[in-house]
């Protein structure tokens, strides 16, 4: 007597129903990588750990250093960056190669700089000028500066090729 082939069949099709579900979830964690919409929940991601990287530094620089507010704030900053640059790269783009991450660095750094100047005047004119608390200063500041970067990081640093462009 033969066994029943259902089991079997069964089997395959929760098999193929898994990897659905996770073909399904990695599309809701990652998009398909290209449209406006999956970028930028990846920066957003991204920009929390390069925003807690550099609140958190900054407080401890505020805390334990002797530089004033806004050499803090700098520094925080470029730390900030520089994790927000890897993660940018290679987490929110998917682009692993190599050979143009030194054209895409000079590029960001350039859009870091604006991104730099624009937080260190809303820490300056919140903090020093209207006395703010310089932490809620520098709160105020990352927002306005994560939707500049998120913008110029899309159309001039990380520009996505896809095969027919």
């Amino acid at each position: 007597m033969s066994t029943p082939r259902w089991p079997k069949i069964m089997l395959e099709l929760s098999q193929e129903r898994q990897e659905i579900r996770n073909d399904i979830i990695l599309y809701a964690l990652r998009g398909n990588g290209k449209d406006t919409r999956s970028l930028f929940l990846r920066q957003l991601v991204s920009g929390g750990i390069a925003t807690f990287t550099d609140l958190a530094l900054f407080q401890i620089l505020l805390s334990f250093s002797p530089l004033s507010i806004l050499w803090a704030s700098f520094v925080s900053a470029c730390a900030g960056m520089v994790t927000n640059f890897l993660l940018s790269k290679f987490y929110v783009f998917y682009d692993f190669v190599l050979n143009r991450i030194g054209a895409q660095a000079v590029r960001y750094v350039a859009v870091a700089m604006v991104s730099i100047c624009i937080a260190q005047f809303i820490v300056w004119l919140l903090a020093v000028v209207l006395g703010v608390w310089p932490f809620l200063a520098k709160a105020v500041a990352i927002p306005i500066v994560f939707l500049c970067g998120f913008l110029l990081n899309k159309t001039f640093v990380f520009t996505i090729k896809t095969p027919l462009s």
